[in-house]
């Protein structure tokens, strides 16, 4: 949209294109809705100022706009620019998010999922019930479950991500008898904010599954309202549980935290984590678990008090780690410290950094899974740092070691410089290419340099080392001849040393467009008075690619020859790549007896060709051109020998022709 008002895009695909929809310079009061923009290269809605005007006034809403921006990072599905004032952007269905650098844009009830389950009536809506979504879902895909009642009893039998819009106002009822309401039968699989009902089932029953997730959930069943059966290394988190939750056979290393439930049992079910839990009743049960049971049971909150003491005691253990032993300046180092069987009541953890000490204050929920991490920034300065984690700080301000763990590592500058020979260059040069690494703390692995052509990965390869010069061998010199410049346009050159980690420079060159050769067809020489001919012009690009071209036909007696009523006077070309020849081709008419001349030209953004010829236009059955058998000149007879400028010459010709020429 370029300076359009009151326009309305409404009920369109659209979709493979550059941008989805592009609104600029004075584009007001337009509507958008109800559209389906997906697959567009870059943003799907892109709006922006143009010449000093900004689009202001325009309304996106209740539109399917997903999976745009594969081009661009980071990727948005819509993007409001600098100036643009008054938007409003509401109610859509998006995949990535929205850029707002506009002016009182109004962004608000946009949902941003894969799929949308919700009523028929809305357009932005891709399935009606969530059975249909998981059936038609891809796996791994966010599905979003807008507010309602939906009476089904779903089996989730792929990995996905099941989202309510709100467990106030998102239910699932299943009245079937025996039935569970939501059954989970596959890995990977996330069900959040949702009220799941089963008047005569279990409301969430998992089997044979691993890494499961289901959190802020409100669980009500008549015969139950959670249970696990062999289930792995998965989360219940901050769920309003109206019954007990089972934990039956096989099940292990399972995070219960921050629930409220009536009860718990546990049968031959082992290495499972309780944390900060709200039991409304005494109703627990532990049993059949043998030796290696081990409920590590830490602030959950019983009705008779606030208790400490698993079941069974668990042997304490402490170990810390970092990530790295050879980092850049200002990476970020991660010290860890896991007390997961340990006491319940530390408070702080000390590290100490080349005798500095700092500590990693703790609070509720900072040890769900006792492992507490201390991010470490201040690695501006490069040299050698030791690192230890000696103490913990318990709540009753009892400190004590839990152990000594050293740590050396040194920070240092990831150094790279990057040349290229030219920034303009012909399709037929050599690019050479230099990149420098000095002074870097870890051997350099290898330079790769990738090359895009107009945005596109055109070449990839490591560049060759040339030499290592310096005390420590640690100044190294790397190049490429780079030779594949066949195609004109903006190219851009990544140069990435890796060296354990990597730093990447960007260089860029420019290939020149190429020059037009043109040639018009020596055929035809005549054309018949009042009958139509074909003429073609071929276009050959030399010395580069040419892009945007432009060819006009011209012809200086219309009377006696024109191009057919139907013909345009200029053709277009978008582009020919280099030693590649196009063809194009005008019809041409005889107008009346006689000779005319037919010019064409051809502008690129090197240059402009053209060519002519001379046509004659004879009468109809006239088909082959005049024999001239001799030319010859005189001059008038004078007395003297010399001839002077604007003496008569008179040329002389003997022509023969099969049939009367006119003219």
């Amino acid at each position: 949209m370029y300076s359009s008002n009151y326009a309305n895009i409404t009920q369109s695909a659209i979709h493979s294109n550059k941008y989805g929809v592009r609104i600029i310079h004075d584009s007001d009061h337009n509507t958008i809705t109800e559209n389906t923009i997906t697959g567009n290269n870059k943003t799907g809605i892109y709006m922006a100022q143009s010449l000093g005007f900004a689009p202001d006034n325009n309304t996106i809403t209740a539109n399917r706009i997903r999976n745009n921006a594969a081009a661009e990072s980071p990727k948005y599905e819509i993007n409001i620019g600098a100036d643009c004032a008054n938007n409003n952007i509401t109610g859509n269905a998006l995949k990535h998010a929205i850029s707002d650098s506009g002016n009182d844009t109004v962004v608000s009830g946009n949902i941003y999922s894969d799929f949308i389950v919700g009523p028929a009536s809305l357009f932005i809506t891709d399935f009606s019930t969530i059975a249909g979504a998981i059936t038609g879902a891809s796996p791994y895909s966010l599905v979003h479950v807008m507010s309602g009642t939906y009476s089904e009893c779903i089996a989730v039998n792929k990995s996905l991500h099941l989202r309510g819009e709100s467990r106030a106002n998102t239910s699932i009822n299943c009245c079937v008898f025996g039935l569970a309401a939501a059954e989970i039968k596959s890995d990977d699989v996330n069900l959040s904010e949702f009220t799941i009902n089963a008047t005569s089932g279990i409301a969430l029953q998992a089997e044979d599954v691993s890494n499961i997730t289901i959190e802020k959930n409100l669980l009500v069943g008549g015969l139950g309202s959670l249970e696990f059966s062999n289930v792995t290394n998965s989360t219940a988190k901050s769920n309003n549980i109206t019954d007990a939750v089972l934990l039956g056979k096989d099940t292990q290393h399972i995070n219960i935290s921050y629930n409220f439930f009536s009860g718990l049992f546990l049968l031959k079910s082992i290495n499972n984590n309780l944390w900060m839990n709200n039991f409304t009743d005494s109703d627990n049960e532990y049993y059949q678990n043998e030796n290696d049971y081990c409920v590590f049971g830490l602030d959950n909150r019983y009705h008779e008090s606030i208790i400490d003491d698993p079941p069974l005691s668990c042997i304490a253990e402490f170990y810390n780690r970092f990530n790295d032993t050879a980092v850049y300046a200002n990476e970020t180092i991660l010290f860890s410290a896991n007390t997961s069987f340990g006491e319940s009541n530390y408070t702080a953890i000390n590290v100490t950094i080349n005798s500095t000490n700092y500590t990693l204050e703790l609070t509720a929920g900072d040890n769900v899974d006792g492992l507490w991490t201390y991010a470490f920034n201040e690695t501006v300065e490069v040299g050698q740092y030791v690192a230890t984690m000696l103490h913990y700080i318990e709540a009753d301000d009892d400190e004590g070691a839990m152990g000594i763990y050293y740590v050396n590592f040194t920070v240092s500058k990831l150094n790279m410089t990057t040349v290229l020979n030219t920034t303009i260059a012909n399709v037929t040069d050599t690019i050479f290419m230099e990149a420098n690494t000095t002074g870097n703390a870890t051997p350099i692995e290898n330079v790769l340099a990738e090359i895009y052509w107009n945005g596109s990965i055109k070449d990839s390869t490591n560049m060759t080392l040339q030499s290592c010069s310096g005390a420590l061998k640690d100044r190294c010199r790397y190049t490429l001849d780079y030779n594949n410049t066949e195609r004109s346009g903006n190219y851009t050159v990544n140069m990435t040393v890796f060296a354990g980690k990597t730093k990447t420079n960007t260089e860029e060159f420019f290939v020149n467009y190429g020059y037009a050769e043109v040639m018009l067809e020596e055929m035809p020489q005549l054309v018949e008075n009042g009958t139509t001919t074909t003429q073609w012009y071929t276009i050959t690009a030399v010395g580069g690619d040419l892009a945007n071209i432009t060819s006009a036909i011209s012809i200086n007696d219309t009377t006696v020859l024109n191009i057919t009523a139907a013909e345009n006077t200029t053709k277009n070309t978008s582009y020919i790549f280099n030693k590649n020849s196009t063809a194009l081709v005008w019809q041409i008419e005889g107008k009346s007896i006689g000779t005319a001349e037919l010019n064409v030209t051809t502008s690129t953004a090197n240059n402009i060709a053209g060519e002519s010829k001379e046509i004659w236009v004879t009468s109809q059955g006239d088909t082959e051109a005049p024999n001239v058998t001799a030319v010859w000149t005189q001059y008038e007879e004078k007395n003297s020998q010399l001839f002077n400028l604007n003496d008569t010459m008179a040329v002389y010709a003997n022509v023969t022709d099969a049939y009367n020429i006119d003219s």
